[in-house]
């Protein structure tokens, strides 16, 4: 009988301990994905079309930072489509 109890506790705390972190990582997990979706529904709500944001984007076009092809000679597989000035 001494051992069944010491082998149901043991088991029991194992069995807990998952439980318990099931659901820690499942708060977690929620909790990342409010943030992403959140930061994805303010994004559009930003007005990138002010006069700052214009001449921060000719300011990196003329420096090289946007677009072409970066110091290790390899061009870049993706642009990113910038904002006219219109």
């Amino acid at each position: 009988m001494v051992e069944l109890a010491l082998v149901i506790t043991l088991v029991l705390t194992l069995l807990f301990g998952l439980t318990a972190t099931g659901m820690i990582f499942a708060v977690k997990q929620t909790v990342s994905e409010a943030a992403a979706e959140g930061a994805r529904a303010a994004v559009p709500a930003a007005d990138f079309r002010d006069a700052t944001s214009v001449a921060a984007v000719q300011a990196g076009k003329s420096a090289g930072w946007l677009g072409g092809s970066c110091n290790s000679g390899h061009s870049r597989a993706r642009r990113v489509p910038l904002i006219s000035a219109t």
